[in-house]
């Protein structure tokens, strides 16, 4: 029976949503037995492929896997971890008039966090050519 870990299926990953799917190389007759740190296995408990949904709690967390044969002798081990973020919401205005009138003159996406790690914003014209750029989420 070959080793879970030999599938190399766990991995690093960064999510910020809910319902992630993890999965491993199914040995036939074997039981899975998952452990993830900080998150709640929504379904999948005992079968080769789990769906987590993580707490609010970002880090770097633990996902534990133990294989059991079918005569329940433990066959592997492996650990693996995934970098959980903030959700990050944002309101992005679908339109604006520029017309000096201070009335939505401005285009300009607000965030509800400041963890926001990157921002860059275009504004194209109908023809796609870049009208405006910026990397700063305080421009507008």
């Amino acid at each position: 029976m070959p080793a879970i870990a030999q599938a190399q299926v766990i991995h690093k990953a960064v999510v910020n949503q809910k319902n992630v799917r993890y999965e491993v190389q199914e040995n036939e007759g074997s039981i899975y037995y998952w452990e993830v740190e900080d998150g709640i296995i929504d379904s999948g408990q005992g079968q080769p492929t789990i769906y987590v949904s993580w707490k609010n709690l970002p880090g770097r967390k633990t996902i534990k896997l133990v294989e059991k044969s079918p005569g329940g002798c433990q066959s592997d081990t492996v650990f693996g971890w995934v970098i959980v973020r903030d959700e990050i919401e944002a309101y992005v205005p679908n339109a604006f008039t520029p017309n000096g009138d201070g009335i939505n003159d401005v285009f300009m996406p607000r965030f509800d966090n400041d963890k926001l790690l990157y921002f860059k914003m275009l504004i194209v014209n109908r023809w796609g050519e870049i009208v405006y750029e910026s990397s700063n989420p305080n421009d507008g």
